[in-house]
């Protein structure tokens, strides 16, 4: 991308993905957040949850107060933050954004958008069945882009991990299988039991009342929309063939993805290698990074792959003329994901000129 060419983005939410969304991009120099919309109306506060952050450390990158500005002093730059509840009322126009990202997580924010005020619409970590909305990941489908598509939706943490070793697998034609996902808690949980709280619909009841209970004491099974949201992103019938489950567990970042998989090809681990090896090679960074090092979740802290293919328990069984494959995969559901978000945006920026 030509140096020249900067890409403002405006951000609407700044929770855990919309921080790491915003650290993420001002590492970029072709990068330049604009303006913020953020409930928290205190601005120290904001600037607080910036610089320390019991995940990632402390920011060595340290923001400060100018009047009611966010200042980065790195880069000198001000940013605008704006403190209101609906997210159409906000003056995006003004601050001539390319790319609108709504990582508020709050799914009436689907229905409240101008696209004569930026060029792209993205909506983060959802599963939106809004037909309006496509579904892009970096690594998968982001080729499919077209001008046409200004409202999207960059899928969520799971899907953005899954969908690249699905892609590949389905070449060898998925006949069945099953995925468990492994997840840390998340913002809405409580630590200790409490009403089941929704996360996209503010002040609503969950139906699965497991995620009430308290997030120290528990693991807790539930059910996932991983494969749903890979669907939207391969368009693949074959993932309605594999039956997904999914444990929220007690700790703060990484997740991890169990899968068995029974293709209709007899399939080796060498050619699986050599078709990820292929996939990587269309990219500056690793899509898939495979990794035989005896790591635990913790090591994977800010890895920005799509996910990391443990090799340690990577198995193939072929009977007949089918192959089962089981794979373990790691990845950071939050900077991991944010950082696929922003690689989106680049692709798309390109396109778009």
């Amino acid at each position: 991308m030509e140096q020249n060419k900067i890409i403002k983005i405006g951000i609407n939410g700044l929770g855990r993905i919309g921080r790491s969304i915003f650290n993420i991009a001002l590492n970029h120099k072709n990068i330049e957040v604009t303006i913020i919309n953020e409930l928290n109306t205190n601005i120290d506060n904001i600037i607080y949850t910036i610089n320390y952050d019991s995940t990632y450390g402390v920011n060595p990158n340290k923001f400060l107060r100018k009047k009611n500005k966010i200042h980065d002093p790195r880069n000198k730059k001000d940013i605008t933050v704006y403190n209101l509840p609906d997210i159409a009322n906000v003056p995006w126009k003004k601050y001539e954004i390319d790319f609108l990202i709504d990582s508020s997580g709050i799914k009436a924010n689907q229905e409240k958008f101008n696209l004569k005020e930026f060029k792209t619409f993205i909506t983060v970590q959802t599963n939106s069945d809004n037909k309006k909305i496509n579904h892009f990941v970096h690594g998968v489908n982001e080729f499919n882009f077209k001008s046409k598509d200004r409202y999207i939706s960059s899928s969520i943490c799971d899907s953005v991990a899954l969908s690249p070793l699905l892609f590949i697998l389905n070449k060898y034609l998925i006949q069945s299988g099953s995925i468990t996902t492994v997840h840390p808690l998340l913002n809405y949980q409580t630590a200790l039991d409490s009403k089941s709280a929704s996360w996209s619909v503010p002040g609503a009841t969950y139906g699965h009342f497991e995620l009430g209970r308290s997030f120290i004491n528990n693991v807790i099974p539930k059910p996932t929309s991983a494969l749903n949201a890979v669907q939207k992103v391969l368009g693949e019938k074959n993932i309605k063939k594999i039956n997904s489950f999914s444990y929220r567990i007690p700790t703060t970042i990484v997740g991890s993805a169990d899968l068995c998989i029974i293709v209709k090809k007899k399939i080796t681990k060498t050619e699986l290698i050599n078709d990820i090896n292929i996939l990587n090679k269309k990219y500056d960074k690793d899509i898939i990074k495979l990794s035989k090092e005896r790591l635990t979740s913790i090591d994977y802290i800010k890895n920005e792959n799509n996910c990391i293919l443990d090799l340690r328990w990577t198995y193939f069984q072929t009977f007949g003329k089918n192959t089962l494959v089981k794979m373990i995969l790691w990845y950071d559901n939050e900077w991991g994901y944010s950082s696929k978000v922003i690689d989106l945006i680049k692709s798309i920026f390109l396109k778009q000129r």
